[in-house]
Order: structure tokens, then sequence, then C-alpha cells
């Protein structure tokens, strides 16, 4: 159940879900076939945490400071997103161990 949050780390870092997807899916995906977990639910986790590393991601931020003309609140932005962030990833493991069962 924490393939959202190891998403959430590579959407973080390169600011796209969709980079993260494809560089983490290739290792989430043996793992899940490994360790016999459900694969369409391990790679929809990964996704919801791919949405919830762009939350926090500083590319993201950056680009909304500059359109709304907000200087100097980036640090204060990502300190409010990262407990929604967290919050939401706690969902997502409780409904993904709903589902598992």
């Amino acid at each position: 159940m924490f393939s959202s949050f190891l998403e959430a780390l590579g959407s973080f870092f390169s600011g796209s879900n969709t980079v993260s997807n494809l560089t983490l899916g290739g290792i989430q995906h043996p793992i899940a076939l490994n360790n016999g977990m459900n694969v369409n639910l391990m790679l929809a986790l990964q996704s919801v945490g791919g949405a919830m590393g762009n939350m926090i991601c500083l590319n993201n931020i950056i680009a909304v400071c500059s359109i709304l003309r907000i200087t100097n609140s980036e640090g204060q932005i990502m300190k409010k997103t990262i407990l929604p962030m967290l919050v939401y990833g706690r969902i997502a493991a409780v409904m993904a161990l709903i589902l598992a069962s």
C-alpha cells in the first residue's frame, strides 16, 4: 500500500505524473506480480500517488505563483498542501486495503 507514496515521490521529483508512471510502473508491476497482489489496484494506486506528488511538486507551485503573481510564498504553499496530501494518501491506502480484501 506504499505504492501511492512511492509514486508521490516520483512525481514530486519529476514534476509529472506521466513521467513518474513511466519510470516507476516498470518497477511496481513485477513487484505486484511476484507478491501475488492485484496488479490493476497497484497501478491505480500509482496514479493516485502521482496526483498526490503533483500537489506538492515545486514545479507546479512555482507555475501557480507565477500566474497569480505571488512572490516568496512557495514554502508556505507547500506547507499548506503537505497535510492534505498525506490525508489523501491515507484514504487511498485504506480504500486499497478494502478493495484488496
